[in-house]
């Protein structure tokens, strides 16, 4: 199944309306303001997921620590001892599951007492990106691989699934029970049904 390409259409407008959009434009950014915060020093911020109560959940890969900043009052929780942290993604029971890439391992956070479990994953290459589908399992990603592992804390299984086609999908985004992948390998978009395991993929015009 291929994607419906639509090209956009511009409308024609006099250069009276291009400066009227221009001067609003102006005043807009105008009125914005900039709050900065610094992290720590030998880190980088890797990725950005938001969590309940309006908390962003911040992964420090170099800095081996896990921030949950609050935006609304600039208040922040740094978690330490983290690893080379990848995509640390909370959860709807308000727990958070990160990866360490530099040991291969799957970590799950419980803010409130700061209780940490790891496990070893069986991978080739560095763990990547991480989901929390309806089901309450962990996904994640293993970089430039044509795999996703679905994790059950219930059963401490792993479970792995393979492409049909080479492919890669560093990313992943969870809505229900559908996984989503974007395949940077063969240009597609991939809809992975968690319960049946039924792969369902559209070509990308790129």
């Amino acid at each position: 199944m291929s994607l419906e390409q639509r090209t956009p259409r511009l409308l024609p407008f006099s250069a009276l309306s291009l400066l009227t959009l221009l001067v609003l434009a102006v005043t807009a950014a105008a009125d914005l303001a900039v709050d900065e915060m610094e992290l720590t020093p030998e880190g980088y911020a890797y990725e950005v997921n938001a969590g309940s109560g309006g908390l962003l959940w911040i992964s420090e890969n170099g800095a081996a620590e896990i921030w949950a900043v609050d935006p609304a009052s600039s208040d922040y929780t740094v978690y330490l001892d983290a690893g080379a942290v990848s995509d640390a993604r909370p959860a709807p029971n308000g727990t958070v599951w990160w990866l360490d890439q530099a040991t291969d391992r799957l970590g799950h956070l419980i803010p409130d007492s700061r209780d940490v479990t790891l496990w070893d994953l069986p991978l080739e290459t560095a763990p990547f990106g991480t989901a929390v589908d309806g089901n309450g399992d962990i996904w994640l990603t293993e970089y430039s691989r044509p795999r996703v592992y679905r994790f059950s804390l219930s059963s401490g299984q792993l479970c792995t699934y393979t492409f049909a086609a080479s492919g890669a999908s560093d990313y992943l985004l969870a809505d229900g029970v559908d996984i989503w992948l974007g395949d940077r390998i063969n240009d597609a978009i991939h809809r992975l049904d968690a319960d049946s395991g039924l792969l369902t993929s559209w070509g990308l015009p790129f």
